[in-house]
């Protein structure tokens, strides 16, 4: 089993569960892959940027570590967006939010230990300014389908991710 390490040699990532990182098995790669279509159901109008924010601050996430693999691959394999993966949230200011069509925030939790002061204000302007609520979100989903969820799609992904679950010892 290996485990990511921050810093000098032996130092614990403050950012990891307590036994460390635990990186997918190559089995649930496999499953991860085996859920992203070879194609996109319809070409995209322009290029798409995707941020990603996956660092927690309360409860460590382990399935942090496989949902960002599998965003690398959905890009790879099908070039839907460019992802960018930013934990600093320093950095996240209204300048360089701009850039996203998206955000997602991955498995992160107590996002207040992350965002503070003029970045919080950033990242929250950023979603009231351009992004839809849950439920316009949904229902924006339902529409692009024809008012349904594929649901092949939905039990596809599911079953790939079955079983990975996780406590602060995995």
């Amino acid at each position: 089993m290996a485990s990511f390490l921050w810093g000098a040699i032996g130092e614990r990532d403050p950012s990891a569960p307590k036994g460390g990182w635990v990186p997918p098995t190559e089995e649930e790669l496999k499953k991860v892959e085996s859920a992203i279509p070879e194609k996109l159901p319809a070409e995209p109008r322009k290029d798409r940027k995707l941020l990603i924010y996956s660092l927690s601050h309360g409860f460590k996430h382990n399935s942090r570590l496989i949902g960002e693999e599998m965003l690398k691959r959905i890009e790879r394999k099908t070039g839907a967006f460019t992802l960018t993966i930013n934990n600093d949230s320093t950095q996240w200011t209204s300048a360089y939010l701009k850039q996203f069509d998206a955000i997602a925030v991955l498995n992160a939790t107590s996002l207040h230990g992350g965002f503070k002061g003029k970045n919080r204000e950033a990242f929250l302007d950023y979603i009231k300014a351009n992004k839809p609520s849950y439920t316009q979100l949904e229902q924006w989903i339902l529409d692009q389908k024809g008012g349904a969820l594929d649901d092949a799609a939905v039990d596809k992904h599911n079953d790939s991710v079955v079983g990975y679950n996780h406590t602060d010892d995995t």
